[in-house]
């Protein structure tokens, strides 16, 4: 009687000993993707947000975050093989209004697809959305990264699973 009171304990525990081991061997997609949203305000943001990129080469990653006008500058479009690119600058300290974005440290973020929003919003650029990190790094006159738009919405069907 004694194993009989004791099975249903044991099942039990065994069911959500495997429930957690599964959960914690598989953790969510969602979870998996490497996200930036600190606000770019000072140097060590800007080199947080720099850092970042460079540790995501070759990775999906999002990007939710406003950066000073001082550490960054929306450029044109540049020809690319394929699409345009648009040049995004973040520099790695202030970067003031009078002086060509070629004086200041940073990096160029090239920026290619449909799927995000790039734009200045209420005293700062606004940048958000989904991107791959391109594997190489070009230097031309400082660091160019190629960072190529995913759309939201095919990033949350895999998230989902669906």
């Amino acid at each position: 009687m004694r194993l009989a009171h004791q099975l249903p304990v044991f099942v039990a525990v065994a069911a959500l000993s495997a429930f957690s081991g599964t959960a914690s061997a598989q953790p969510s997609r969602k979870s998996a993707i490497p996200s930036f949203t600190t606000a770019v305000a000072n140097e060590t943001t800007a080199q947080a947000f720099g850092s970042f990129v460079d540790k995501s080469r070759g990775k999906l990653v999002h990007f939710n975050v406003e950066i000073a006008p001082r550490f960054s500058r929306i450029g044109g479009k540049i020809k690319g093989k394929d699409d345009p690119w648009l040049d995004f600058f973040v520099a790695t300290s202030p970067c003031e209004e009078p002086q060509a974005v070629l004086m200041c440290a940073g990096a160029h973020y090239l920026l290619s697809g449909n799927d995000f929003v790039l734009e200045f919003y209420k005293g700062n650029n606004r940048f958000n959305g989904y991107f791959v990190v391109g594997e190489n790094v070009e230097n031309h006159q400082g660091l160019y990264y190629m960072l190529k738009s995913v759309p939201a919405a095919q990033v949350i069907l895999q998230t989902q699973g669906k």
